[in-house]
């Protein structure tokens, strides 16, 4: 007996259920139970199961079933179900965006299995994947191209291709890129009025493809950022300020007229320094008086000596009032007034500064005796510290006084054999005898004065004969004999050098 049944399946998974033992189902190819052959499987229950169905598996598939008292037969028609897909937007279409905007492409298509969309760029580069990162031309999963900052190479025809196994078809769209000129949204000429010390703010908000570039011209052509606001000083800032919009197409303009109206007030002083400033001798002073008022005030400054600050060589007056004093000395301790003056009235404080000094000292005092070999280098240091800065001065055994005074381009003197160094040291090479005593130094600034004493003994060491060597001299009768005998330089102070004669065993 042979059953005949005809099943219609979409594109899913196609699953026939007999429960009858020793089943045997064929295609054109015979598979038993529990087996599987790529897509194709027989369950044990007899079930024939397709995973993924597609178009060629339809057909006729005949299930067999038999045991030892006969045979029974079943034949299934396989009818597989799908639809071509089909677009559900206008085939052609026209597009126009502006330049350097971005251009969404849509293609929706319907069909059964769904459809799986493509783009063909102008270019003829094809477009399939779907975009998992940022780029120029993005194809997003709803089928829809996205053509970002868009210049006039991304004009021509975009084609939308939809496919599946039952067929294909296709809608094109045409680009165009466009430009326009900067419009700008506010007023082109406005009138705008402040009160002095107030900002002004004027806004320029412009618009074009490609989208232009913003910026501000004073009336002195001075260039200004968008939206930058200018305190009203006076009337300096009073004028024409002009906002232009530009792109690679054209230009727009807008013009702001301010007006500042003034309005007086006293000066009054708002921020200082501390009322008591430290400062080192020598060091570098800055007191800070700001203030305001309108007309906008002069900042004064008068000096413990009860002079006003002129702008001579030490000091200086800033215009925000700043008073920068150099090398500082004694003399400018003392109170300074702060006065700000303008027409309408006067404000003024007073600020105390403090001239720190330290009396000299030398510091790391040697050890009162010193030993130098004869014909070789003596040097002492002293270093001394203080504010200001001590003057050193060395006296040597016999009186004489070496300062360190510099001359031109170097950074010591001489004084006969001496040399004293910027630091202090005092040096001599080739010490004679002569060089033996006491040396001070003396280290004095204007607040106090300190002194160091270091006795030099000069040592000598045992007399060396340079050519200390048997030699041989020979002499023509009658004529003189020079026999040489040199002692080491550094030991010329030899009190005298004797010639021995040997006669025989005997000296004489």
């Amino acid at each position: 007996c042979l059953q005949m049944y005809t099943f219609h399946f979409k594109f899913k998974q196609f699953k026939l259920i007999n429960l009858f033992p020793n089943i045997l189902f064929s295609a054109g190819a015979i598979m038993s139970a529990n087996t599987r052959v790529q897509r194709f499987e027989v369950q044990s229950n007899g079930t024939f199961v397709i995973h993924n169905i597609q178009l060629q598996d339809r057909g006729q598939y005949l299930c067999s079933a038999r045991n030892l008292h006969g045979i029974d037969k079943m034949m299934v028609t396989l009818v597989v179900l799908a639809h071509a897909p089909k677009m559900m937007l206008p085939r052609h279409k026209d597009m126009t965006v502006y330049l350097g905007n971005s251009a969404l492409l849509e293609c929706q298509a319907q069909g059964l299995p769904i459809p799986n969309i493509s783009w063909v760029l102008p270019d003829r580069s094809v477009v399939r994947a779907i975009s998992n990162r940022e780029q120029k031309v993005m194809l997003f999963t709803n089928g829809t191209l996205q053509v970002k900052n868009t210049n006039y190479l991304d004009k021509g025809i975009y084609k939308c291709i939809a496919s599946n196994a039952a067929g294909a078809d296709m809608l094109s769209v045409r680009l165009q890129i466009a430009a326009l000129p900067p419009t700008i949204q506010e007023q082109l000429w406005e009138n705008q009025t402040i009160s002095d010390g107030q900002s002004a703010f004027m806004h320029c908000t412009a618009k074009g493809a490609p989208g232009p570039v913003v910026r501000w011209v004073s009336f002195t052509g001075a260039q200004l950022r968008p939206s930058q606001f200018v305190n009203g000083n006076l009337f300096k800032d009073a004028g024409n300020y002009q906002c232009v919009a530009l792109n690679s197409v054209g230009v727009a303009k807008r013009t702001v007229n301010l007006q500042v109206q003034r309005h007086s007030t006293t000066a009054r002083i708002m921020s200082t320094s501390a009322h008591s400033t430290d400062v080192r001798y020598g060091g570098h002073l800055s007191l800070n008086c700001s203030a305001t008022g309108s007309p906008n005030p002069r900042i004064i400054w008068r000096t413990p000596s009860k002079k006003l600050v002129d702008a001579y060589y030490r000091m200086k007056v800033f215009g925000n009032g700043t008073l920068t004093i150099t090398s500082v000395t004694e003399k400018d301790e003392g109170d300074y007034l702060c006065v700000a003056r303008n027409k309408i009235g006067d404000d003024y404080v007073l600020l105390k500064v403090n001239v720190m000094m330290k009396a000299a000292k030398i510091d790391h005092k040697s050890l009162s005796d010193h030993e130098v070999s004869y014909g070789g280098e003596l040097k002492v240091d002293c270093v001394a510290s203080g504010l200001p800065n001590p003057e050193i001065t060395w006296s040597l055994p016999d009186g004489t006084m070496v300062n360190g005074i510099p001359q031109s381009d170097h950074s010591w003197v001489r004084t006969k054999r001496y040399v004293m160094f910027d630091n202090g040291t005092l040096y001599l090479n080739e010490v004679g005898m002569k060089e033996e005593g006491d040396y001070t130094c003396y280290a004095e600034n204007r607040i106090g004065k300190d002194e160091m004493k270091v006795h030099i003994k000069v040592v000598a060491d045992a007399p060396i004969i340079r050519n200390n060597v048997y030699s041989v001299v020979k002499v023509p009768f009658g004529e003189t004999a020079f026999l040489n005998c040199i002692v080491e330089k550094h030991q010329l102070h030899l009190t005298h050098v004797t010639m021995i004669k040997l006669i025989g065993n005997a000296l004489q």
